[in-house]
């Protein structure tokens, strides 16, 4: 019983916490920060599929942006023109965030932060960030616009999604394509990580994935420790 009253008391503080800050954004309207961006416009023809990152419905998530922190803001994260979007304090339009404004943000459990070029040696944008630690894992997710390959003249266009994952270390960030990509970065304790990828029956070829994020999150668990 005890536990189920904490349980109620941390979502009744989750509730007021949401509830102040949905008062706060509305109070200050367009005076906000927050609401600093340009129009966004969503794709005008009929495609298989769509530009965003698991939903292309606005979500509630949490976001750093110039310098100030946002709770439950509706937004969606559209990965063809990797661009975050919020509405615009009367919800009358879209606005898609400077993105070298926005620190990071969370978006259904999943963290993304801003990199700029300097620091991953790739064009600036958004990155999903699964792992921190000695290691960061990072993923940079993608979706290409593309027309049908299907003769039919009216097929649909579509999206190809794409997926590419990198490490930083202290002095590098590394695209890793195969397992000896990941090995060479966890050098030091390559034995040990192998062992506990045999253990977890995890495999680089069917899940690159689960493998990054279970290789990256044991190596920093080791680290720690010392």
């Amino acid at each position: 019983m005890r536990g189920q009253a904490v349980v109620r008391d941390t979502s009744a503080v989750a509730a007021t916490v949401g509830a102040v800050n949905k008062l706060y954004t509305e109070s200050i309207g367009q005076s906000s920060h927050l609401f600093t961006g340009t129009e966004y416009l969503r794709r005008a023809t009929r495609t298989n599929g769509n530009a965003y990152y698991l939903d292309q419905e606005l979500q509630p998530g949490t976001l750093w942006y110039m310098g100030a922190r946002y709770e439950s803001i509706p937004m969606m994260l559209d990965i063809e023109k990797d661009e975050l979007v919020i509405q615009d304090f009367r919800k009358s339009l879209l606005i898609a965030l400077f993105a070298e404004e926005v620190d990071s943000f969370y978006l259904d459990q999943h963290r993304f932060a801003f990199l700029p070029q300097w620091i991953s040696g790739l064009s600036s944008g958004y990155f999903e960030l699964p792992q921190t630690g000695a290691l960061k894992l990072w993923v940079k997710r993608s979706k290409y616009f593309e027309q049908s390959a299907k003769a039919d003249e009216n097929a649909l266009p579509g999206y190809r999604y794409e997926s590419r994952y990198f490490i930083q270390s202290v002095n590098a960030f590394k695209e890793i394509n195969t397992a000896d990509d990941l090995m060479a970065i966890v050098a030091d304790r390559q034995e040990a990580v192998k062992e506990y990828l045999k253990q977890n029956k995890l495999r680089f070829r069917r899940d690159k994935e689960a493998v990054l994020s279970a290789a990256v999150a044991f190596y920093n668990q080791i680290k720690a420790a010392l």
